[in-house]
C-alpha cells in the first residue's frame, strides 16, 4: 500500500497561474508536475537544473572567453616550440 504526503507551498498567484497554464499545455496538472520534479531530484541526487546568481548569458560569455584564452595559450605554446626548434637548428 502506497502512502502519500501533502506538501504546502506558498507561491505568488501569477506564478501559479502561468505555471498551471504551461502544465495544462503539456497535458498535466500541478500535482503531476511537482511529482515529476521531485522524482527528477531523486534521480539526479540534486536540483535538476543549474543554479546560479549570474544570468545564463553571463555564464555562456565567460565559457566562450575561457575557451578563447585556452586556444590562445595552445597556439602560443606551438609557436614557442616552433621558434625554439628553429633556434636549436641554427645553433647546431
Amino acid at each position: 500500500m502506497h502512502m502519500s504526503s501533502t506538501i504546502k507551498v506558498k507561491v505568488k498567484d501569477k506564478v501559479k497561474k502561468e505555471a498551471s497554464e504551461i502544465f495544462k499545455e503539456l497535458g498535466m496538472d500541478m500535482h503531476t508536475a511537482v511529482n515529476i520534479y521531485l522524482k527528477q531530484v531523486i534521480r539526479d541526487k540534486g536540483i535538476p537544473f543549474v543554479l546560479s546568481t549570474e544570468a545564463c548569458e553571463d555564464i555562456a560569455l565567460k565559457a566562450i572567453k575561457a575557451a578563447g584564452k585556452e586556444k590562445k595559450k595552445k597556439k602560443a605554446k606551438k609557436e614557442t616550440a616552433a621558434i625554439e626548434k628553429v633556434l636549436e637548428e641554427l645553433s647546431e
